[in-house]
């Protein structure tokens, strides 16, 4: 049913847009619309075709055969028809083709957690988000020479950026997303209508190698990938639970223009996917364009994504390795380079130790911690936290050696921190919400022969067999001898990152590194006793 309409001057553009683009009823039939619009200026063909019937191929077919009868040609009937090509793929299941497709992505997702995914930073919000899109230039004929150089195609050089700039936003070296493959390989579906576009599971290892080995791997990778492009995404989801947040499609020269004819796409502004990276254009012309649900994240951040997989794209062109692939492109780092350029004097001789004990000194009877309801002033922490450094000294722990604390958010991981510092040794915080299994490890790599925990939390270390101080018992520590405290160049702090994605890694602060950052935030923020 093709309907007819004469377009009113009173009706706009986008409101015959925003009527004409809606949902289909998928109980009923049929699943695409078609009318024509007569005006003084001419004829509109407007047409909404629903994606279980129709993909982008399709429309250039349309548009081909379109433009062809418009010039008196007739259409020619389809050689392999959509309803055949759904009876060969019923029938394929068991073949071996089908096989070969599932071994191929049940290797390449063997290790597979969960799908990758930028943290959105914004509030939840009700209702649905629209899409919005960001823009961003690449070298397209460096691109295009490298390409030929190394033998891979455009579009594994883009997924192998985008594979970077995901592994930097998620802070993890293993990818999971997804991409669209047009789904004609065979050569029988050239004239056929109908929805053969499929979504494919893609898996990156983001290592440390040269940039030629690591695009001619993704580039394998890649082209394994869409040879089983036939394979239903639906058995992915349901074997491994795979639910892409981030798609990437190459989409250079998919759809062109027709004699006679001139068109324009109506977009319905609903995001099919959180992060969609598209690359298209014309070629030798090519762009990259990220869209994204504006529910989920804001501009900025999608600009500095964007901008991100076009720093790597250029980057790969000159880095020998891809350790040396800036992700970020020259105006940024001369506006972080910016951030240098701020100078404060700062006492080299100090250490938060000794910080602290001149302000104790200098106001004994000002507030310093609020915990629970409960005030102290300096001097009590100065009070009980000498104590603490007396006992950890006793047992001969000192300079260099690290101490534990398991300890929740109360006025006990303040005393027992600064009382360990006192005693010239590094605290070793531990986060009660980590696994047991993580939190031995950390304890046992920081070489700690002492943990002062909190009653409750003892526990969940069943495998620690040092000295154990507990919160409890710090308010009955005898007064003793306090030892002169650390030097600049000792060690501060001792902290492990989580280890999600491997084993957890030490890293170490020193006193002058915080002394350092105390002068400049006292001075930046302008701070005050009041």
């Amino acid at each position: 049913v093709v309907e007819t309409e004469e377009l009113k001057e009173s009706i706009t553009a986008r409101s015959f847009k925003e009527q004409f683009v809606r949902p289909f009823n998928l109980q009923g039939f049929p699943l695409y619309r078609v009318k024509v619009l007569t005006n003084p200026n001419g004829v509109v063909l407007a047409t909404d075709f629903h994606h279980l019937i129709f993909d982008g191929a399709s429309y250039d077919i349309f548009g081909k055969q379109l433009s062809a009868a418009l010039g008196g040609v007739k259409p020619g009937a389809e050689a392999y028809t959509y309803a055949q090509y759904a009876k060969d793929q019923k029938e394929s299941v068991d073949g071996k083709e089908f096989k070969e497709a599932e071994a191929f992505f049940t290797k390449q997702l063997e290790t597979f957690e969960e799908a990758s995914e930028i943290l959105p930073n914004l509030p939840s919000q009700e209702g649905k988000g629209r899409e919005l899109y960001i823009e961003e230039p690449v070298n397209a004929p460096g691109i295009a020479a490298k390409c030929r150089e190394l033998g891979i195609t455009p579009a594994s050089y883009f997924l192998a950026a985008a594979y970077m700039a995901v592994s930097a936003f998620t802070g993890k070296r293993s990818v999971y997303m997804c991409t669209v493959s047009g789904g004609r390989s065979d050569l029988r579906t050239s004239d056929t209508m109908g929805m053969f576009v499929n979504t494919l599971a893609l898996a990156g290892d983001v290592r440390e190698d040269t940039v030629e080995s690591y695009l001619k791997a993704v580039h394998e990778d890649f082209s394994g990938t869409l040879s089983h492009e036939n394979y239903p995404f639906s058995r992915i989801a349901a074997k491994f639970g795979f639910q892409p947040k981030i798609m990437l499609a190459y989409e250079v020269g998919v759809v062109e223009s027709y004699p006679g004819l001139s068109s324009e796409i109506m977009e319905t502004g609903y995001p099919k996917f959180p992060v969609s990276i598209f690359v298209d254009g014309e070629e030798g012309k090519e762009r990259i364009v990220v869209a994204y649900d504006n529910s989920l994240y804001s501009q900025g951040i999608m600009q500095r994504f964007a901008k991100t997989i076009a720093s790597v794209a250029a980057g790969m062109l000159k880095a020998e390795n891809t350790s040396e692939v800036p992700f970020v492109d020259a105006a940024s780092l001369d506006e972080l380079d910016g951030f240098n350029h701020y100078f404060q004097d700062v006492d080299t001789s100090e250490t938060v130790v000794s910080l602290f004990r001149k302000q104790a000194a200098a106001t004994p009877g000002a507030v310093t911690l609020i915990s629970g309801g409960k005030t102290w002033t300096y001097a009590e922490v100065d009070a009980v936290s000498d104590r603490v450094a007396a006992y950890v000294s006793s047992l001969g722990f000192g300079r260099e050696q690290a101490v534990s604390v398991l300890i929740g958010r109360n006025e006990w991981m303040v005393l027992a921190s600064l009382g360990i510092l006192k005693a010239g040794c590094a605290y070793q915080p531990l986060d009660p919400s980590y696994p047991a299994e993580r939190l031995s490890f950390m304890i046992k790599d920081s070489g700690a022969g002492l943990l002062i925990a909190d009653e409750v939390l003892v526990g969940i270390l069943p495998e620690y067999k040092g000295k154990v101080l507990r919160t409890s018992e710090i308010a009955g520590l005898p007064e003793g001898n306090v030892p002169a405290g650390p030097s600049p160049e000792d060690l501060f702090i001792l902290l492990y990152t989580s280890g999600s994605t491997g084993v957890p890694k030490g890293v170490m602060l020193e006193h002058r590194n915080l002394v350092n950052f105390c002068a400049w935030y006292r001075s930046y923020y302008n701070l005050k006793p009041s």
